[in-house]
């Protein structure tokens, strides 16, 4: 084979692998950018007393997106029953990954007016019933975000609703679609947070003119998920950082400013590496604090489908410039087995 030979073929190779490279390239680029998504918050931190119950309002988002729960995809299914089923379990995670981000997560088609572009609105809140009977809110109460100057309801039309095992609590969120011409979010215009008590027809509302907090997530730094807002959450990732990570400067950002004497000793213990579930209460006072929530962390072994707790620990919690932020942390409670 002749040296001019071996470079023209050198240089077909080159050509190829330039090519693939710049398709893979293209491709992996538009899969990245299905995973670039943009939230707005505003924090509001009220309380409302109710007839039966308290509602806390901890924020409103905006989303330009809004996230796929389609479990009957063809393509979950494939990964699910048959590419998982063939792979090396060692391989599972990358395989994961991988499947991800060669996805599209979220919906950016908000509007059913291609020239009008649409958002989400989220009113995100807690309610604690004064029964512990209390199975749903729909007959209870109503939380919504209202356009001052138009009337215009820009949630309302889907809600969700998390209880917590074991719980006094009800996590919920109001949202809706809305298109950008009936709420500006770069505008000056008032909104109205409205709490509608069903039982006895009482509204109660406050009056907010956004200062709206933006943020860009990624493939890599993914959006917070849906019920994150959560004490029991802020909780979690005190123990992340303090425990699993020693990372005690984002630990100790979760701490109330007011707290001089944190307990920090009462973590460093040997329970961390056993199975953990969780309960989460409303307290009312602790240390002086009003509007506590206590999560009761239960250390313990899980043997086939049951959890046997041999230890507790109560973590608590309240709000602090509208963000939850801890104040104690009891001793290690064993049980007797």
């Amino acid at each position: 084979m002749t040296r001019l030979l071996k470079s023209s073929i050198a240089k077909i190779i080159m050509a190829i692998v330039l090519l693939f490279l710049l398709v893979w390239g293209a491709i992996s680029l538009y899969y990245y950018n299905q995973h670039v998504v943009t939230i707005k918050k505003f924090p509001i931190g009220e309380r409302f007393e109710t007839s039966d119950g308290i509602v806390f309002i901890h924020s409103i988002e905006l989303h330009n997106f809004d996230r796929k729960f389609d479990l009957d995809n063809p393509k979950v299914d494939f990964f699910f029953n048959k590419l998982l089923p063939i792979t090396p379990k060692r391989f599972h995670m990358t395989v994961g990954k991988v499947f991800w981000f060669y996805n599209k997560p979220y919906n950016f088609e908000l509007s059913t007016n291609k020239d009008v572009p649409g958002k989400i609105m989220t009113l995100n809140g807690l309610y604690v019933p004064i029964n512990d009977d209390v199975e749903s809110l729909y007959n209870i109460i109503s939380a919504d975000v209202v356009v001052e100057q138009t009337g215009y309801f820009l949630t309302g039309r889907q809600t969700g609703l998390k209880r917590f095992m074991s719980s006094n609590i009800f996590a919920f969120h109001s949202r809706d679609r809305f298109f950008v011409n009936g709420y500006d979010p770069d505008s000056n215009e008032q909104l109205i947070i409205r709490i509608l008590d069903k039982i006895t027809d009482e509204t109660h509302q406050i009056k907010i003119q956004p200062q709206w907090l933006t943020k860009k997530y990624n493939y890599f730094n993914r959006p917070p998920e849906q019920y994150s807002f959560t004490p029991e959450n802020t909780i979690s990732e005190f123990i992340s950082a303090a425990v699993y990570s020693d990372d005690i400067n984002s630990a100790k950002a979760l701490i109330h400013p007011d707290i001089q004497d944190f307990p920090w000793g009462q973590i460093n213990h040997n329970m961390w590496s056993l199975t953990r579930t969780s309960e989460i209460y409303y307290q009312d006072r602790h240390l002086g604090y009003k509007d506590v929530f206590e999560k009761k962390i239960l250390f313990g072994n899980l043997y086939s489908s049951d959890f046997n707790a041999i230890a507790e620990q109560s973590f608590y919690i309240t709000q602090h410039d509208k963000e939850w932020r801890l104040i104690d942390i009891g001793s290690l409670i064993e049980r007797d087995i």
